[in-house]
């Protein structure tokens, strides 16, 4: 009787299993919450074992039991299979709550929001060294988009004096007493509906252009500060070399509001560097060299600014010394006064 019921049990316990894999196979997004929060089963269920099963959970009151069967009303709450000498064969968790699906579903998504934000920074790294690169494609992009629209402007332009001789045609025939032809008036229609067509298309450019704007100015304050925080975790590379070559050349901040704008240095050893000063923007004149920790030495004797509309030039003596962090595909990272300022080399 006792093997005939444990028959019957196992038997359950296997149909009940094949339910329940079925049911969770549905719930895809809980795996990533189940990984998050360790909630998988500690033991596979022993194939192999065949014996009589016991089930080991807690009813109601709180107390554990152990039971040939698992009532109905605390499977939900989960339990342990165990074999008849104790052995877990298997721990079956309990089903989620509402609210855990939810929390779960709501990680799931912000994980895959993260990872398709991580893709779209990439690219955007992948595509610009700079803001200023965004606004220059952003231009092209909108004067792209003004010749199209210049160039059905002028056809809409050759189709009206057309459209003009047809009119005159139709009102002369009128005037006359003479019935209008077939021909003409469906000549009308064609040069209405093209012109339809054209102001359309040129609105529909101009919604295009205004899209342009909002997307490329998102992109450009992401890439402002994915640059920003690149800079601020740049550490100097104590295996970098460089020689004055290397340095000689226009150099462009990539970082807009930056405390230097530019700055240029000739093999012959003259340097000039635009800023942010006391008057608005400052061109410094000077003379530069490179020392042997990877600093760049200028010996400022003249700035150039503009004050109450006439421009100055000022001689005053000056020495600073920029350390060179590092010089990456990227660009080149440079300490200034306040911040780690990234610079591209003008092509």
């Amino acid at each position: 009787m006792t093997t005939a019921i444990n028959m019957v049990f196992k038997a359950n316990y296997k149909a009940s299993l094949a339910s329940r894999r079925k049911h969770w196979s549905q719930l895809k997004p809980l795996f990533f919450f189940l990984a998050l929060t360790g909630c998988s089963a500690a033991k596979g269920f022993a194939a192999d074992y065949s014996g009589p099963l016991l089930y080991r959970y807690t009813n109601q009151a709180g107390e554990v039991v152990i039971s040939s069967h698992v009532p109905g009303e605390v499977t939900h709450r989960g339990y342990e299979v165990l074999s008849t000498t104790g052995r877990v064969l298997e721990i079956i968790k309990h089903e989620p709550s509402d609210k855990e699906k939810a929390t779960a579903r709501q990680r799931w998504e912000d994980h895959r929001k993260k990872k398709a934000q991580a893709k779209e920074d990439a690219d955007l790294l992948r595509l610009f060294s700079s803001t200023r690169e965004v606004d220059q494609t952003l231009k092209r992009q909108l004067k792209e988009i003004d010749n199209r629209i210049r160039a059905i402007e002028q056809n809409i332009e050759q189709e009206q004096p057309i459209y003009q001789q047809q009119q005159a045609r139709i009102a002369a025939r009128k005037r006359e007493g003479r019935q209008v032809s077939d021909g003409l008036i469906q000549n009308i229609k064609i040069l209405q509906a093209s012109r339809q067509r054209s102001e359309q298309t040129i609105a529909d450019y101009q919604k295009e252009k205004e899209q342009l704007r909002v997307d490329y100015t998102k992109r450009k304050e992401r890439l402002r500060f994915l640059l920003e925080t690149q800079s601020r975790h740049v550490e100097k590379n104590e295996n970098l070399k460089l020689t004055r070559s290397d340095l000689s050349g226009k150099w462009l901040s990539t970082q807009s509001g930056s405390e230097i704008t530019s700055w240029e240095a000739t093999e012959e050893g003259l340097f000039l560097m635009v800023r942010k000063g006391d008057y608005g923007s400052e061109t410094w004149l000077g003379r530069w060299s490179l020392n042997h920790r990877l600093e760049l030495v200028v010996l400022y004797f003249q700035r150039e600014f503009t004050r109450a509309g006439r421009t100055v030039k000022e001689s005053f003596a000056k020495e600073k010394r920029y350390q060179i962090l590092d010089n990456r595909e990227s660009g080149l990272y440079l300490r200034g006064d306040k911040t780690i300022i990234r610079f591209q080399k003008a092509s």
